[in-house]
């Protein structure tokens, strides 16, 4: 455990996903759903980045909110999209920190990418 004085202001907690089926033996999605709740309370930034609807949707039932997942697009473009939004977010929290104390990504942000077109 650090101290008090050696734990980071921001945390950003990021999973970035295919798509492809990884379930856990060790969690249940209200073990983790549980899990994300206790660290958000400390101000803890979860986001979910996913090449596949289903895990969209996934994710925001084990409790990531639905303005920090997002989907990309499965070529290289799309990836390229997705890194680009995520690092300006995270530049923006980084730096900016007394305006932005979350990250959300925007419309402009899911207009680069074909998959959020189908998204509810």
């Amino acid at each position: 455990r650090l101290d008090e004085n050696e734990k980071p202001e921001k945390i950003v907690f990021t999973i970035i996903t295919d798509g492809m089926e990884n379930s856990s033996r060790e969690f249940t999605k209200e073990k983790i759903k549980q899990m994300i709740e206790e660290k958000e309370k400390l101000n803890w930034n979860f986001v979910y980045l996913s090449a596949d609807m289903n895990a969209i949707d996934e994710a925001e039932h084990l409790g990531f909110y639905k303005d920090r997942v997002m989907g990309y697009d499965k070529d290289s473009t799309g990836v390229y999209n997705m890194v680009s939004s995520f690092s300006e977010k995270i530049f923006r929290l980084r730096s900016m920190n007394k305006i932005y104390d979350k990250i959300v990504f925007e419309d402009s942000d899911r207009e680069k990418q074909d998959i959020e077109k189908d998204r509810k």
